[in-house]
């Protein structure tokens, strides 16, 4: 087993325990955070590949995180948008075969004495 760190956004660190094979992708790291500070006094700066101290993020590190989120979430919302237009259009077609198969079984006459 190995320890591996999940990076939690904006700062702080969970660790996980798994398999030794296991392939390590964002969000998380195997770079060890400081010892010596709280898992949640820390951010991991993926630039240098370290974990730093809360205290040295700068303002212009926080609104680069931020923007760098912004700009996953809008690609995020956008992708789910198109998804969600196909599924209502399936949806649509899905109901209007339905009302067709319903025509051709129930016949017209049949339909009004059921009202």
């Amino acid at each position: 087993m190995k320890t591996i760190y999940e990076i939690l956004y904006p700062f702080g660190c969970k660790t996980t325990e798994v398999a030794e094979d296991f392939e390590t992708k964002f969000p998380y790291t195997e770079v060890e955070p400081d010892a010596n500070r709280d898992l949640m006094l820390q951010f991991f700066d993926v630039k240098l590949n370290v974990w730093r101290p809360v205290e040295y993020m700068a303002s212009t590190e926080k609104i680069s995180l931020l923007e760098n989120f912004y700009t996953k979430a809008t690609a995020d919302v956008k992708t789910l948008t198109k998804q969600n237009e196909v599924l209502n259009d399936q949806l649509t077609d899905t109901q209007l075969a339905l009302a067709e198969v319903y025509e051709i079984l129930v016949p017209a006459d049949a339909a009004k004495e059921v009202v």
